[in-house]
């Protein structure tokens, strides 16, 4: 039977690590790499022989070596998707390893140079110094992110695929200690308050909104109404005022600026019970005199009458001139 390293034409020496060799324990073959020694010859598995001889050693530090620079190869260029850390599985493996262990400072200094190194070479990004430093994820080719795409498009498609991941998600979503998990993570790094991220989002939203592709979610009448449904809105002092000014001249209109009714992307304060006809409350704080005409002409596109009345009028003694201007309003 032909070894690996004959079928690829490599010499023994290059492909077993070079000058420094790995004694096998259960015959006298040495090498660089024992594994696949192990499984052809003994036809055992690694993990196997591991058990057998705990402080046994597979590997030599020059293949260590050689591998992992073919690694960081590979993520460089973009073939390797993710670091060997990310993967869940190696990741369970370091964790079993290190459960318990404490690093020591010599430790911690080794793996700061290798971290200052990398970043240096272009492994890590540059970030916040008190920020945790992490591999950076390597940009993907554009075969792989299509493909991906494509599986997770015809995924989509099947009705119990899409019922369980929604289900799971808001499952996930409603739980305190997800919820709490999330909070804590943006508090100490929340990718907003870096001001190239902010510059970059309002960037991209502000050319999403000249070229249409993008909606600002205000304008959208359904968001609108969720928001204001959320808010809990109740009567302000000037529009309880209002309302009883309304029910002791018993005139025909009711309170809705509480979200209940949206007229486009507004909502307005008060409506005629039977008639298409809108009052609209303006505080002198708040609101400036051009933004009458702006509301007036928005509700007649919108098949409304509309009628604004300012703040200081309802605080009036006599309010008997108001009276007169709904009366006008309505029977017009």
């Amino acid at each position: 039977m032909r070894t690996i390293a004959e079928e690829k034409r490599v010499p023994l020496d290059e492909y077993f690590g070079g000058d420094e060799f790995v004694k096998c324990k259960l015959c006298t073959f040495k090498g660089g790499n024992l594994h696949t020694h192990i499984m052809y010859k003994h036809n055992m598995t690694v993990k196997k022989y591991k058990e057998l001889f705990p402080r046994a050693e597979t590997i030599s530090e020059a293949m260590r070596k050689k591998l992992s620079k073919a690694t960081k190869e590979r993520i460089r260029e973009g073939r390797c998707i993710r670091a060997p850390s990310k993967d869940p599985k190696i990741a369970k493996k370091i964790g079993k390893k290190l459960k318990g262990r404490k690093p020591t400072k010599e430790h911690i200094e080794k793996i700061l140079e290798t971290k200052k190194r990398n970043r240096e070479n272009g492994y890590i990004p540059k970030r916040n110094p008190n920020a945790v430093i992490n591999m950076t994820k390597t940009k993907r080719k554009k075969k792989n992110r299509k493909k991906q795409s494509r599986i997770s498009k015809n995924l989509w498609k099947d009705p119990e695929y899409r019922s369980k991941t929604i289900e799971g998600n808001r499952r996930g979503h409603r739980t305190p200690e997800y919820r709490k998990k999330v909070s804590n993570r943006l508090t100490k790094n929340n990718p907003m308050k870096r001001p190239e991220v902010r510059k970059k989002v309002s960037r991209k939203l502000k050319k999403g909104y000249k070229d249409g592709r993008l909606i600002p979610p205000m304008l959208n009448p359904k968001i609108a109404h969720k928001v204001r449904l959320s808010l809990k809105i109740r009567p302000n002092n000037l529009e309880k005022l209002f309302i009883k000014f309304l029910e002791e001249y018993n005139l025909p209109f009711k309170y809705v600026g509480d979200g209940s009714l949206m007229v486009g992307n507004k909502n307005p304060d008060f409506i005629h019970k039977t008639k298409p006809k809108i009052i609209e409350l303006f505080g002198d704080y708040w609101h400036k005199p051009e933004e009458e005409e702006k509301r007036t002409e928005f509700f007649k596109d919108h098949g409304y009458d509309c009628l604004v009345i300012w703040g200081h009028e309802i605080k009036k003694e006599d309010i008997s001139c108001i009276y007169e201007n709904i009366l006008s309003f309505e029977r017009s």
